[in-house]
């Protein structure tokens, strides 16, 4: 499984993996550029898409953050290269581009759980299996669960462009289909 990025960000996500791959620290790369995302998701992202502000600005809060967070000299170091060229709006995206590299080196996908009520762990096991089972290649699966009552029973299973759906919902949709011929 290869994922090949494309856009401005893949460079970058490209050059920070081979980086942290050669580092030995991928997955702690991962976790850091995680805390960084959710980070840009509230006050920090209306900052890095201030376009009256300029870069250096942007460079200096990038910094001040990562330092307190004490992340990594390398995430340090790839997010001041970010900021000084005036790509610090596209910071999610890039992390966005590293997971999907990380995930593809890994053989990992990602299934989108959809279900009437939240999950026991016995049913997300039972999903990871089926999962797995889809395609021999799959080493990891990473669950992502939204909840829709809607769906009244059952669940739906998400694997990229597939989906399973074994909700009541779309078994009487089925079935409202088949009776109009």
């Amino acid at each position: 499984m290869t994922y090949q990025p494309l856009g401005l960000e893949s460079r970058y996500s490209k050059a920070l993996y081979a980086l942290a791959e050669k580092a030995g620290s991928v997955d702690a790369t991962y976790t850091e550029l995680q805390a960084l995302k959710d980070a840009c998701a509230g006050d920090l992202g209306a900052v890095l898409t201030d376009g009256s502000l300029k870069a250096k600005v942007k460079a200096d809060i990038l910094a001040d953050v990562t330092k307190k967070a004490k992340m990594s000299d390398l995430i340090q170091k790839f997010v001041q290269v970010v900021a000084a060229n005036g790509r610090s709006d596209c910071l999610p995206a890039m992390v966005d581009a590293f997971d999907a590299l990380r995930a593809a080196n890994n053989a990992e996908v990602t299934a989108v759980v959809t279900s009437a009520q939240p999950l026991s762990a016995a049913q997300q096991k039972n999903i990871i299996a089926f999962v797995k089972t889809t395609d021999k290649a799959i080493k990891a699966v990473k669950l992502s669960e939204k909840i829709d009552p809607t769906l009244m029973a059952g669940l739906k299973v998400r694997i990229g462009s597939t989906e399973y759906d074994s909700s009541l919902r779309g078994a009487l949709t089925d079935l409202r289909t088949a009776m109009k011929g």
